[in-house]
């Protein structure tokens, strides 16, 4: 199975998007992160 870890480009304009890839990739998992905790009184407190 490919990951964005693993990202092998197969036409030239790939490369340009692997590092936004990388990017969307870092934000998705700091959204589930937040997601996670946003149950807790702390993250309860700040929303």
């Amino acid at each position: 199975m490919t990951t964005v870890a693993t990202f092998e480009p197969l036409f030239p304009e790939d490369r340009v998007l692997d590092p936004l890839l990388e990017q969307a990739a870092e934000l998705v998992d700091s959204s589930q992160r937040l997601l996670a905790v946003r149950d807790t009184p702390l993250a309860t407190a700040l929303c």
